[in-house]
């Protein structure tokens, strides 16, 4: 089937996507056409020797740069692609909570998943992060109830805020 039939489902809402380019930098292509790209964006010199040890050592952060980059462009190139075939579905990208915000954090672990749903958000109605944000949002406007913990058996996380909200967690098999 094609693209449109096999998106194109009764009641279908949302395509999502779940890319996740592991270990790219560390990985991926170093021929000629990568590196140049890498070169340009990096406003390097054309003279500048670069190896896969040289990138890693010397030019890391401009590395992941590029890899988040290719990654952005990636996932608008599979967004539009699904506008094409389905202009009504919404698009939704698989993320972590991740403390984006964090740089360090931030920096090793973009060297082995270089994604960054905030770069992707022009594009992508709604990804873990943007749920997490609206999550946040909607705390800060609720009536500011006292937290309970639950009686719950072993292997079980119960807790409720006021009458309204009551979260349970199961992590038995």
């Amino acid at each position: 089937a094609n693209l449109a039939e096999s998106l194109i489902v009764e009641n279908t809402r949302a395509a999502i996507l779940d890319y996740e380019p592991w270990g790219a930098p560390g990985k991926y292509c170093f021929c000629p056409y990568c590196l140049d790209l890498f070169r340009t964006r990096a406003k390097l010199a054309a003279d500048v020797e670069l190896t896969p040890g040289i990138i890693k050592s010397k030019y890391s952060t401009q590395w992941v740069e590029h890899w988040l980059e290719n990654t952005r462009l990636y996932m608008k190139m599979m967004a539009d692609a699904i506008h094409k075939a389905g202009p009504q579905l919404e698009i939704w990208d698989y993320t972590y909570v991740f403390p984006y915000d964090d740089g360090e954090a931030l920096s090793k672990r973009q060297w082995s998943i270089p994604k960054d749903p905030r770069r992707c958000e022009e594009f992508i109605d709604c990804s873990m992060l943007s749920l997490y944000r609206e999550a946040l949002r909607q705390r800060r406007e609720l009536p500011a109830e006292a937290f309970e913990w639950s009686d719950s058996p072993d292997l079980v996380l119960a807790f409720r805020r006021g009458s309204a909200f009551t979260c349970t967690v199961n992590f038995s098999s």
